[in-house]
């Protein structure tokens, strides 16, 4: 018998229907592999909003009242809801905010901090907790107050009276990001009873009276500060869970009075270290604060004196005056004595004639102040007084008579006070000038030459004296004749 192998044809048949088989086969698996994934995608979402819906739960049922007293929920929207609660067991109460963004639920705290404390909202950490949320415009929060039964009843309406909600419900619905089929989204729905509002709880213990705080502040610390002599600071205070009137707080101390739980004042001009205190009452008790100022120093006081607006000695002329002027700084009202060539208390500032001077005279102002004393002094110095009117006694020729064309003279007696001597030798238009010489002794003596006046006849000689002060003074007149 003769055997033969497969022909062409039914070769490629054969791998025909392998490779048919083969991609259903591959088509089967990749099919229950993707259904498996999705399902476990679907439910890992699921277990997801559920955590989130039991966290929001938890937290909101016990919501409490914040560290400064605020009312447990501090904003309830349709899509945002703020509240205070303990969420991580902590000793602070932080404040808590859900709320919806581009398809996304967020989770935002603040944690109250500084002293006194504050819920500073710039340090809120924010994380989303759930995405993929589909509810658009559509409430998430829905708030009842106490008719509530749980099953039957309307929510309350936009804008709520927080003040009236008891119990909220969260509808968070998910959009299906999984891929499975006939799964277009799908909702948790998760409700909580607020705890501390609950109105029938009669029965239960009132929660406990916080005690007060009371921060007291000078220029913005609590720490002890230290100001310029004479200057102010300012205080500042604030206090918590204190009676809510003008009189909570008693200032003791380096001030006195009632006063707010809060508010600023100037301590005014110091001039010695002074300590603050503020005492505060409240339901909860008492509380204090203090605050030092310490003040510098006084500084040492400071005197300028001045003459004529200069602070060295000055000259001026005999028998004239100068003008005084005076400041100081640091200085007791009217703790200024004045010595030396003027006398008596004077102000801290000022101006005063010397009078009229005809010797040096140096004055003096010593002051005193909280930092001590100190003094200015300036001399006035004046001059030689001027000397008088140059004079003299009378005036006579050498001779009565001038012959020939020699050298004549002319006297001049008495003669006091002078410096310069003009001799004016005159008839009718004829002039001649001829300066004196001392002889000492009080006389002086003009020589000319008779060339100089030809014409006979009688001569006058007048007689003129000069000095710093006075020019060609006539003191004497004397003739002589000319032959």
């Amino acid at each position: 018998m003769h055997s033969r192998g497969f022909t062409l044809i039914e070769l490629l048949v054969s791998i025909a229907v392998f490779s048919v088989i083969m991609v259903g086969i591959v088509s089967l698996f990749s099919n229950v592999f993707t259904v498996n994934r999705q399902q476990g995608s679907l439910l890992s979402d699921q277990d997801q909003v559920r955590k989130v819906s039991f966290q929001i739960m938890t937290e909101l049922r016990n919501a409490i009242t914040s560290n400064l007293g605020a009312y447990p929920i501090d904003t309830a929207d349709n899509q945002q809801l703020i509240f205070y609660t303990n969420s991580d067991g902590g000793t602070q109460v932080e404040r808590v905010r859900y709320y919806i963004q581009n398809g996304n639920l967020y989770r935002g705290v603040v944690v109250p901090a500084g002293s006194p404390l504050s819920y500073n909202l710039a340090s809120e950490t924010v994380r989303v907790v759930q995405n993929n949320l589909s509810a658009g415009s559509t409430p998430i929060f829905y708030y009842y107050d106490d008719t509530y039964d749980g099953i039957t009843g309307a929510p309350l309406v936009q804008p709520v009276n927080k003040t009236a909600i008891r119990f909220v419900k969260v509808v968070l619905p998910i959009a299906n990001k999984a891929g499975v089929q006939n799964t277009n989204s799908y909702s948790v729905t998760a409700m909580a009873t607020i705890r501390s509002l609950k109105t029938n709880l009669a029965a239960a213990a009132p929660p406990p009276v916080q005690p007060p705080t009371v921060t007291l502040q000078a220029n913005n610390t609590s720490n002890a500060i230290t100001i310029a002599y004479n200057s102010a600071a300012t205080l500042s205070w604030t206090s918590t869970n204190t009676n809510n009137n003008n009189t909570t707080c008693t200032a003791s101390g380096g001030w006195s009075g009632s006063t707010a739980g809060s508010g600023t004042q100037s301590t005014g001009a110091l001039a010695t270290t002074q300590t603050y205190t503020l005492q505060c009452t409240g339901p909860g008790g008492t509380a204090s604060s203090s605050v030092t100022v310490n003040v510098s120093p006084a500084p040492a006081p400071t005197v300028s004196l001045l003459a004529n607006g200069s602070s060295s000695a000055i000259t001026i002329a005999y028998n004239a005056s100068a003008t005084l002027s005076w400041s100081t700084t640091t200085v007791d009202t009217n703790g200024c004595i004045a010595s030396g060539s003027w006398s008596g208390t004077k102000a801290t500032s000022g101006t005063a004639t010397t009078g009229a001077l005809t010797t040096t005279q140096t004055y003096t102002l010593q002051c005193t102040g909280p930092g001590g004393t100190a003094s200015g002094s300036v001399t006035v110095n004046v001059t030689a007084p001027p000397p008088p009117q140059p004079s003299c006694v009378s005036a006579a020729p050498g001779s009565n008579n001038a012959f020939g064309n020699g050298a004549f003279n002319v006297y001049a007696y008495g003669v006091a006070n002078t410096t310069s001597m003009d001799f004016d030798i005159y008839k009718n238009t004829t002039h001649i000038h001829v300066a004196g010489t001392d002889q000492g002794g009080g006389t002086w003596i003009g020589t000319f030459n008779l060339s100089a006046i030809p014409s006979k006849g009688f001569y006058t000689v007048n007689v003129y004296v000069s000095n710093a002060n006075y020019t060609d003074v006539l003191c004497a007149s004397t003739q002589f004749r000319r032959r």
